[in-house]
């Protein structure tokens, strides 16, 4: 039956059971994380039995409670409907609490009450009931309630199980013994065992977790080696992209270098071949550069020879509306773009307008070098996908020159990419071997904050195995790709320790357990038997205090230690007065419940340090160890007014005695036989005897022996 407490002890105890399942179950958390909610080594689930065993379901709240606390968070995170995260932590909190009614009503019924554990029957009925077989539940009704919220995908689920079953096990096989022998009811019952079970307990704890993390490792260190193979093969693809795209630029200059003038119909006959395959390109574009006094002739220029009607130079006014262009040192227009279907808005649009594109050119020119503009909104293009523009600085005479100053004199235009970092990610990856392959290109420039370019897939961590980070230059910008393969990319799987290891460490804990129980259990039944044997053996069986022969073995230790130590010790010799009476009138019954009442007040009377016996049928003796003779009268005479007032319980009308007793001193100035200090100590009893009842006398060289 469980223990009754009060319901403020309950209540204390369901926070403490609350606080260390939590404490536990976030321990193996950490240590098994790559198992997540299915670590193969889940010390909670013992507590969790243990306290339900002893307290029953008044404990349950605090189980309950402490499975939330652990599993709360994790199952949140990965779920993003409330709702269902809510009803998924409930079912799983509940199937732990389900699990340890189930093992402790099974221990209840087949194991012994006092749950010592020392039988070979009752160890292997509660570690396999309460372990294994309980343990069938809370992996089932938990990862059943993982299944539907989506947090464990269907074709993922059986290796889950068995890692959460082999964790239960393990935990209630382990720690529910360790658990018992530190509750309050049960400590008397594992007295002696605590140690020597709990040390090696854990100690093959800590074994079954190396071995099944070392099993594990190398499913991981596959999984790595497949993930770098990933990252790999993406970076390789993205720098194909991008050195293409810088490839289309660099054409432009040279057919704006190698030609006195570029005509529309010259720049859209060259491009077509680059557009042909865009990989997120979104156009290219020849932006002139054009001194402020230039202007004018560069617009006429652009409307005749150029070949485009109607051509002016314009920008953004603060309301987005197409206004002309205000006057400016410098203008760089964008004089050519194709396809121009798709970018007709944005011929004539001066470049110069605009903060970040001006940065972003003046920067290309002075370095000489491609430079690109962090996302920005683009003229042309679509709403919300950002756009990033490469602008590659054209010098006349098509080389750059050496210092900025002369670059600055030189500079002739720009060939200018125009790419949707969204269609650019999809693009590059729109293959077979990127399936199921999560991407993310984030502009990280430093001192600028990482922005997002463009994602493909979820990028959520829970669903893949790693993310592996590289960065790379674009244009004078640091981008990052982050690469994360997901669960069967390439067969990539859960790390777990294969299903031979976790059953054959379950097996090997089970039998170890089994095994460590039934010693110290045997060990300890041999101990109390022992202790019992010499307990009886120096022990008076009516009284419980010390018989004749174990109270001669001690006064010889005291009269060895007076010789030994110089030290002093007093030997008294009690018979009670009037016991006869007290059989002739009440029988031997009574005769027994006065010696026992007389034990007891004896035992009352005397010091921590100091020993009583009884030496026959109504002869008690007593050793006052490292006692003055004084101190030795005042105590005999305080236990002669203790029996005074001794009763035969359970017998009224009893008459009561009376007790004399003999003093006789232990010392080392003469040596004394111990046959001698007993003669000595009964010959002055017999004298207080002789003299009247209740009198204490010491014995003197005056007596003849």
């Amino acid at each position: 039956m469980p223990v009754a407490v009060g319901p403020w002890r309950v209540v204390g105890l369901n926070l403490v059971v609350a606080l260390a399942y939590a404490a536990l179950g976030a321990v193996g958390l950490v240590v098994q994380g790559e198992w997540g909610l299915a670590a193969p080594v889940w010390p909670a689930a013992g507590i969790a039995m243990a306290v339900v065993l002893t307290y029953g379901w008044r404990l349950a709240p605090g189980v309950f409670l402490g499975s939330v606390l652990v599993t709360g968070p994790q199952v949140v995170g990965a779920v993003p409907n409330s709702v269902t995260a809510i009803v998924a932590v409930a079912a799983v909190a509940s199937g732990v609490v389900l699990q340890a009614a189930v093992g402790a009503a099974l221990v209840r019924r087949t194991v012994d009450p006092r749950l010592a554990l020392a039988t070979a029957g009752d160890i292997v009925r509660f570690l396999v009931l309460a372990g294994p077989l309980a343990c069938l539940v809370s992996a089932t009704i938990g990862l059943s309630a993982q299944l539907w919220a989506g947090i464990v995908p269907t074709s993922g689920f059986v290796m889950p199980w068995l890692n959460w079953w082999v964790g239960d096990s393990i935990g209630v096989i382990v720690f529910a013994p360790i658990t018992l022998m530190l509750l309050p009811p049960w400590r008397g019952v594992w007295a002696g065992r605590r140690l020597t079970v709990a040390i090696p307990s854990l100690t093959v704890v800590l074994i079954a977790s190396w071995f099944f993390l070392s099993d594990a490792a190398v499913e991981v260190s596959v999984q790595d080696r497949i993930v770098g193979r990933v990252a790999l093969e993406a970076e390789a693809r993205l720098d194909v992209t991008l050195e293409r795209q810088l490839a289309g630029l660099v054409g432009i200059s040279g057919l704006v270098t190698s030609s006195d003038a570029v005509s529309r119909r010259e720049f859209a006959t060259f491009t077509r071949g680059a557009l042909a395959d865009p990989r997120g390109l979104r156009a290219l574009a020849w932006d002139a550069w054009v001194p402020n006094e230039q202007l004018p002739a560069f617009v006429d220029w652009m409307r005749t020879e150029g070949g485009v009607p109607g051509f002016d130079v314009t920008e953004r006014s603060a309301e987005g509306v197409v206004v002309p262009v205000a006057d400016r040192p410098v203008h760089v227009v964008v004089a050519f773009i194709e396809p121009l279907s798709e970018n007709a808005e944005a011929v004539g649009f001066d470049v110069m307008s605009g903060e970040r594109r001006a940065q972003t050119v003046l920067a290309a020119r002075d370095s000489g070098e491609a430079r690109a503009t962090p996302p920005i909104e683009l003229v042309v293009g679509e709403a919300g996908q950002p756009g990033v523009l490469v602008y590659l600085p054209v010098y006349r005479g098509g080389v750059v020159p050496a210092t900025t100053a002369e670059r600055a004199e030189a500079i002739q235009g720009f060939a200018v990419g125009v790419y949707l970092t969204d269609d650019l990610l999809a693009a590059t990856f729109d293959s077979p071997a990127f399936d199921g392959v999560d991407l993310q290109l984030l502009d990280v420039t430093e001192g600028e904050g990482p922005v997002v370019l463009a994602t493909r897939g979820s990028m959520d961590e829970r669903g893949a195995p790693r993310r592996v980070a590289q960065t790379r230059e674009v244009g004078g910008r640091t981008w990052e790709l982050i690469v994360q393969p997901t669960w069967g990319v390439d067969g990539l799987a859960p790390p777990s320790a294969s299903p031979e290891v976790l059953l054959s460490g379950l097996a090997v804990t089970l039998l170890l357990e089994a095994f460590l129980l039934l010693l110290t259990g045997t060990e300890r039944r041999a101990r109390r038997d022992a202790e019992i044997s010499s307990f009886e053996a120096n022990h008076d069986s009516l009284t419980g205090l010390f018989n004749r022969r174990a109270f001669i073995e001690l006064l010889r230790m005291s009269r060895d230690r007076a010789v030994d130590e110089a030290s002093r010790h007093v030997l008294l010799f009690m018979d009670l007065d009037g016991f006869k009476a007290v059989n002739d009138t009440a029988g031997h019954d009574a005769g027994d419940a006065m010696l026992a009442a007389v034990a007891r007040a004896l035992s009352g009377s005397i010091r921590e340090r100091d020993v009583v016996a009884r030496i026959g049928g109504d002869e008690f003796a007593a050793i006052l160890n490292n006692c003055p003779e004084e101190r030795g009268l005042s105590i005999a005479e305080s236990m002669t007014r203790a029996v005074d007032s001794c009763r035969a319980e359970g017998f009224p009308g009893t008459p009561g005695v009376g007790l004399s007793v003999g003093l006789a001193m232990i010392d080392g100035v003469e040596s004394v036989s111990i046959d001698e200090l007993m003669q000595r100590a009964d010959r002055a009893c017999y004298d207080a005897k002789n003299a009247g009842r209740g009198l204490v006398r010491r014995f003197t060289h005056a007596y003849d022996l």
